[in-house]
């Protein structure tokens, strides 16, 4: 038993478990993001819209060279005139004056005016986390949404198809979908399938020869299967056997060449075309004068149709696919396709978005910069994929194309991993292992392997392949197919209440954007103008406040008691605008998922409509500069727990080992059982001390504060559990206030977070108290009074 001050009062604590981490500021993700947005979130909006010309063009040049541009510099947030306690005596908003430093340059001669404006007036959050609107209390409620980025999925609905998709947060979504039926590549663009190639032309590689080096695949020259199974296959390098050259690049792997290759001693692999790449390569020439005969040709030994199809034919061929109600024409299907993937003012992938497409392609690119660039393996894993362009690169989608063939090679059927080349040596296993010695009718060995062919384009008997694999004991380990899954939190992100503010106000700035440059044609001299004359955006302003009053995430404070009021600040929705609707069935999105630990609480949550969709942020979770939710770890070191804390997102702690808190320590820090359990993943391990990674900060992490206030919450029924977290925020607050006689410690923590209790902000002396006010005199460490600059002490006053 050790004792634990709350405040003044001193309690007794029964717990065995020292916790390092003190609980943090439990509404400072409120404070911390709408200040973000008041210091640079506005700036942020402004610029993204600067400059802005009088003289709109297609091109820049004439753009630049005459009229007038208006840039803004910078913000400045001044102070509020009221304070909230008048603001909600006479029903106003408690709002703060909003100006900007903007500069006006006359482009012909150089000449620059610059002035701070008048913005309008922003709501101003109070220090306890809310807004007051037309003299009401509100909260705005965070926001969990999947994240921009990109994606794989394999869809299975009408047939089998594995796509990725760039996910942007303005703009159309860009799929590469594989057909594993016919092995080509396609890309969908504004919901239409075209092929990949053609697109590929569009964007950057004009040539044939460029985009099939892009897709290489490597064939050792003594795998006799390979081989046989990559005639027709385009060589990507010359052949020599020794010195002799045998082949050269471009020609076609015949069976001929095949058995050279077989018969050399002195060659060890080959480079050619992946087949997919090969597939969607011929599938392009469909649209070109070349013939499927010639094509298919088995006796040519050089391949048809370089360069056939040129950028020209590939625009207006994606055009009349995308807009088969217009006349093709080259200029308008340059435009459109720019406008849709490659033009900052209609794609914007977000600074979020680009950072998780680089992660998501990071691998792929080490193995890009090893397969076509050769680059040395070990140079390679050094490189790192750092794209900064918001907007999509020809490299981004080479790049999730060739993730794409990882997919096709490795399939799954039913709980079996599967690809091609594995299955035809099952076969031959199979037939000399299994089936010698034992009388087995021609027919029903035919039958065997007639369905195991069928099983090439996933058409297999699963039955016999599963008795096949089991039989003949082969237990190759292959890496796990990584297709996204949406309700994982490494895949979403919140959006906080400066966020919610800033889309709102770039949303309604780019309308003010026109007005602002109808109102700069107008200009003759900068003499004569006053910038503030042109920038009027105080409807702009207005709408903003609309927002804090009619949004569906801006709510009227839950003010029943003091946890009522600390819980709906930390609440977070995954309905609203661009979120689900509440109407929505799918089970899985209300589910508690494995990556929720220690991030959102998997017990506090509506009973109604709303289950699973509106959730609380556990107690010690925070949210990064990107909006993913992080969770505290005390750092394992050889079996031994040390105090360095780590934050980790849901997608970085997949593959740590983690024990609880619980966990037997000794007084050194070290681990006290040999094996003990652990989290990987969603997987319950039980793992040496010396291979834990992570150890929980405290037994409470995962959960919130209302279902944390609840004693010996571990002997509760779940439901039960979720019944009486909801119901303690209904409780009505005693007249009388009294300390709680059991409690579990948190209870000082959620009444001084709530907003309820009055803190002082400085050491002192309370000079006055009356019913309005507190008026402290403050005092340093030792008690003396602190002077000001003139010599008069410093007081703090309090409105009640």
């Amino acid at each position: 038993m050790k004792e634990i001050h709350c405040g003044r009062r001193v309690r007794y604590s029964f717990g065995k478990l020292q916790e390092p981490l003190p609980v943090p500021d439990l509404v400072e993700i409120q404070k911390d993001s709408y200040q973000r947005f008041l210091n640079k979130g506005l700036l942020e909006v402004l610029r993204k819209f600067s400059p802005i010309y009088s003289q709109p063009s297609r091109t820049e040049t004439r753009r630049t060279e005459r009229g007038f541009a208006l840039e803004f510099v910078a913000t400045r947030v001044g102070e509020p005139n009221l304070d909230p306690i008048e603001c909600k005596a006479k029903g106003l908003t408690y709002s703060v004056p909003v100006y900007a430093t903007a500069r006006l340059t006359d482009l012909k001669t150089g000449e620059m005016k610059e002035e701070e404006v008048f913005l309008g007036y922003i709501p101003y959050m109070t220090d306890r986390g809310t807004f007051i609107i037309n003299g009401a209390e509100r909260v705005v409620v965070n926001q969990i949404v999947v994240s921009p980025g990109l994606y794989f999925s394999a869809d299975y609905i009408d047939k089998e198809e594995y796509g990725g998709y760039f996910l942007p947060s303005r703009g159309a979504w860009l799929e590469v979908i594989l057909d594993p039926f016919d092995g080509v590549l396609y890309a969908a663009l504004d919901g239409k399938k075209v092929n990949l190639f053609l697109f590929l032309k569009t964007i950057g590689y004009e040539n044939d020869e460029d985009i099939l080096s892009l897709f290489p695949t490597y064939l050792d020259a003594d795998d006799e299967d390979s081989l046989l199974l990559h005639v027709g296959s385009i060589l990507l390098e010359d052949v020599y056997d020794g010195e002799k050259k045998i082949a050269e690049k471009w020609d076609i792997l015949t069976k001929e060449l095949a058995e050279k290759i077989l018969n050399s001693e002195r060659i060890e692999r080959i480079k050619v075309v992946h087949p997919i790449a090969q597939n969607t390569f011929e599938k392009m020439l469909e649209i070109s004068s070349i013939s499927r005969e010639e094509i298919e040709d088995e006796e040519r030994t050089k391949v048809y149709g370089l360069n056939e199809v040129t950028t020209v034919d590939a625009y207006l061929e994606i055009f009349r696919k995308l807009r088969p109600e217009e006349l093709p024409r080259i200029n308008a299907a340059k435009r459109y396709l720019h406008d849709l993937f490659f033009n900052p003012e209609r794609y914007d992938l977000s600074e979020v978005g680009r950072y998780k497409v680089n992660e998501r392609l990071k691998s792929a690119y080490v193995k890009y910069l090893i397969e076509v660039e050769g680059v040395d393996p070990e140079e390679a894993k050094k490189r790192h994929y750092n794209e900064s362009s918001l907007v999509l690169t020809p490299m981004d989608i080479v790049l999730a194309s060739r993730i794409l063939f990882e997919y096709f090679e490795r399939r799954y059927i039913n709980d079996f991993e599967v690809d091609s080349y594995e299955l035809r040596h099952l076969i031959k296993i199979f037939k000399e292992e299994y089936l010698e010695n034992r009388k087995v009718a021609s027919y029903d060995l035919r039958k065997l392997s007639n369905a195991l062919r069928r099983s090439f384009g996933i058409n297999a008997d699963v039955t016999t392949l599963a008795a096949m694999r089991y039989i003949s004991n082969i237990n190759r380990e292959l890496p796990t197919i990584p297709f996204d899954t949406k309700d994982h939190l490494g895949n979403k992100r919140v959006r906080t209440v400066g966020e919610l503010v800033q889309r709102e106000f770039e949303r309604l700035f780019a309308r003010a954007q026109k007005a602002i440059q109808e109102r700069l044609t107008l200009i003759n001299s900068l003499s004569k103008v006053s910038i503030q004359s042109l920038i009027n955006i105080k409807s702009i302003i207005s709408t903003v406040n609309q927002f804090f009053a009619m949004n569906q995430l801006s709510q009227f404070m839950d003010q029943v008691n003091p946890l009522s009021e600390l819980t709906h600040k930390r609440r977070v929705s995954a309905v609203g605008p661009g979120g689900l609707r509440r109407e929505s069935k799918v089970f899985e999105a209300r589910n508690v998922h494995y990556s929720q630990y220690g991030r959102l609480c998997p017990i506090e949550t509506p009973e109604g409509a709303n289950i699973g969709f509106i959730t609380s942020l556990a107690i010690y979770a925070k949210i990064d500069e990107y909006g993913f939710l992080m969770t505290p770890y005390r750092r394992v070191v050889n079996g031994r727990v040390t105090d360095e804390i780590v934050y980790l997102r849901a997608n970085e702690e997949e593959e740590y080992k983690i024990v609880p808190a619980t966990t037997p320590v000794d007084e050194q820090g070290r681990i006290i059982p040999e094996r003990v359990v652990a989290r990987v993943g969603e997987e319950i391990r039980l793992v040496p001390r010396e291979d834990v990674d992570f150890m929980d900060v405290s037994t409470k992490q995962p959960f919130s504060v209302s279902a944390s206030l609840i004693p010996f919450l571990e002997h509760d029924d779940a439901s039960r559990a979720l019944m009486g977290s909801n119901m303690q925020r209904q409780a009505v607050p005693l007249l009388k206030t009294e300390a709680p006689l059991v409690g579990t410690g948190l209870e000082w923590e959620a009444a001084k977070n709530s907003g309820y209790v009055v803190l002082a902000k400085h050491t002192g002396v309370v000079k006055e108290v009356d019913a309005s006010k507190i008026v402290i005199q403050r005092t340093d460490e030792d008690g003396k009074p602190i002077y000001d600059e003139k010599g008069r002490p410093i007081y703090d006053e309090y409105r009640l």
